[in-house]
């Protein structure tokens, strides 16, 4: 039985099915319906929280989901118990009370109908299936005689008109007639009239035979003469895989275009180009469509890593020391310089800002060559965890991703969120004060280190401000920037982070030419957003 921690818990992955952005909206989907099967909860159980906890688009998304995969039903059955659902959905968001005993029996009572149904609908299926193997086991059997009978008819013939030719020797071998006139005259008289019935049945067998041997074509199937060979139309030869749980197909080369598919990690795809962002693709029906080249790795690596787990992938790589290596490259003389530079910038709210920015982004200067499927595969698996709340995988998850591209500044980012919601925030500090200096442009590496300042005691109030404005400068979508930052401060447990964060939405939004300069930069910078 759930608990009503289980059934909130559902409904609040549940709830981000209704994202506007189709992977996000499609994850949380698949992760409530785990949950579900997992803690045993049901619609009935969903329906009894408090209307503020649910989504009525998100619940018959759900419905059609556990729909999908009850394999035996029917198609009636299957559309009876969607209409059994949504009488249910639609009777609590219509006012309906999920509390009141009436209604609690008569859910109940549905799903119990439901599951009944479902058990009458695979014992009528097994039943079909023996009716249908004892139906081929008499039609074989059928055959076979079929075959026998056949067979001993087409000897019998033989042996018959062999017997006819042998009984035409002999008659030709017979004694002289008798001198008898009468008698001579009965027996040739006798003689050929067996010889005309013998000729005549050798007549007949020779025209009749190859209409009584024909194989009749109900019982014995013709196959195609394998001289023939059949051209396939498509040819279909995959290069790559599909390297995220969940990714779009499209219909154009733009994450706003149609999707004409939901695929799985895994399917398999035939490369034909690459357009920005986006790769054209043949699927294996022949069908041409579009998918964002980050979800995808060639097909070799996809089976070179499918077997790898996170843990193993770190132990691999731990003795190159790939991190050390990046730390020694990021710290020297050149860049501590350029980020101290920009540190006071803030502190002091100096719209110079801009310039110490680009002497930072300047002095990057990394040499580690990446493993880019690896580091692709971990941190879409990283992605997938954190959006589920799993932060124990996403902290795996996001460390394999740094020994996969340790350049690459966000799974640095995804690392330290993980971190952050664990409560290690001795590693969030860690990584807050170093990300910036591998990304100085990147509005989650300016986040990471706001988080990280106000996680230090000792800290400057006005530099953690002034790094989350900073962040919001540096977004692409500033409103979508404010509102992630808003949501943030209302769930963090950390006191003062909320204070701050507020504080600096606040001075955003009193001084918006704060900083604005920065604005530049995101003409010639790949800026990443939360």
């Amino acid at each position: 039985m759930a608990s009503q921690e289980d059934i909130l818990r559902v409904a609040k992955i549940l709830a981000r099915a209704t994202s506007s952005e189709p992977n996000e909206a499609s994850v949380a989907l698949n992760s409530a319906y785990k949950r579900m099967r997992r803690d045993q909860v049901g619609i009935r159980q969903l329906l009894t929280l408090p209307l503020e906890e649910l989504y009525q688009e998100a619940l018959v998304k759900l419905v059609i989901l556990i729909l999908e995969n009850q394999e035996n039903l029917s198609p009636p059955e299957r559309r009876k118990a969607f209409e059994n659902f949504m009488s249910l959905i639609t009777a609590r968001f219509s006012g309906g009370s999920i509390n009141d005993h009436e209604n609690l029996k008569s859910s109940s009572q549905k799903e119990e109908d439901f599951r009944q149904e479902q058990q009458d609908n695979i014992r009528r299926q097994a039943d079909k299936t023996r009716q249908e193997e004892a139906h081929q086991r008499e039609e074989k059997e059928r055959r076979t005689a079929s075959a026998q009978t056949e067979a001993k008819q087409r000897k019998s013939e033989q042996d018959y008109g062999q017997e006819g030719r042998n009984s035409a020797d002999l008659g030709a071998r017979s004694p002289p007639p008798s001198k008898n006139p009468k008698e001579s005259t009965s027996q040739f008289i006798g003689v050929a009239s067996i010889v005309f019935v013998i000729i005549s049945i050798i007549l007949m067998v020779k025209n009749e035979s190859p209409k009584a041997i024909q194989p009749s074509t109900k019982s014995i199937p013709i196959f195609p003469d394998p001289q023939v060979k059949i051209q396939n139309p498509i040819v279909f030869e995959p290069t790559h895989s599909v390297a995220a749980l969940s990714a779009n197909l499209r219909s154009k080369p733009t994450s706003r275009s149609i999707v004409k598919a939901v695929l799985k990690r895994g399917d398999t795809l035939k490369f034909i180009s690459k357009l920005e962002n986006f790769l054209e693709v043949q699927l294996p029906t022949g069908e041409v469509a579009f998918i964002s080249k980050d979800l995808v790795i060639p097909i070799e690596d996809f089976s070179r890593l499918i077997n790898i787990t996170a843990r193993d992938y770190i132990n691999h790589r731990s003795s190159e020391h790939r991190i050390d290596l990046l730390i020694r490259q990021a710290d020297d003389e050149l860049q501590k310089n350029a980020f101290a530079s920009v540190v006071y910038d803030l502190i002091i709210e100096s719209n110079s800002i801009e310039t110490s920015l680009e002497k930072l982004q300047a002095a990057r200067k990394f040499d580690i060559e990446p493993d880019t499927s690896a580091s692709t595969w971990f941190a879409l698996s990283a992605n997938a965890a954190m959006q589920s709340n799993d932060y124990e995988s996403a902290f795996w998850e996001a460390r394999a991703a740094i020994e996969g591209d340790p350049a690459n500044p966000e799974h640095h980012v995804a690392f330290g969120l993980a971190n952050y919601q664990l409560k290690n925030y001795e590693t969030v500090k860690v990584v807050g004060y170093f990300l910036p200096k591998i990304a100085p442009t990147s509005t989650n590496a300016w986040m990471l280190f706001a988080l990280a300042n106000a996680l230090t005691p000792e800290s400057n109030d006005q530099l953690t401000k002034s790094a989350f404005v900073l962040a919001i400068k540096l977004s692409r979508n500033a409103n979508n920037t404010r509102r992630y930052f808003r949501e943030f401060a209302e769930k963090t447990s950390q006191l003062r982070i909320r204070e701050l964060l507020n504080s600096a939405l606040l001075q955003e939004s009193q001084n918006p030419k704060l900083f604005t300069d920065v604005s530049r930069l995101l003409q010639v910078t790949q800026i990443n957003q939360p």
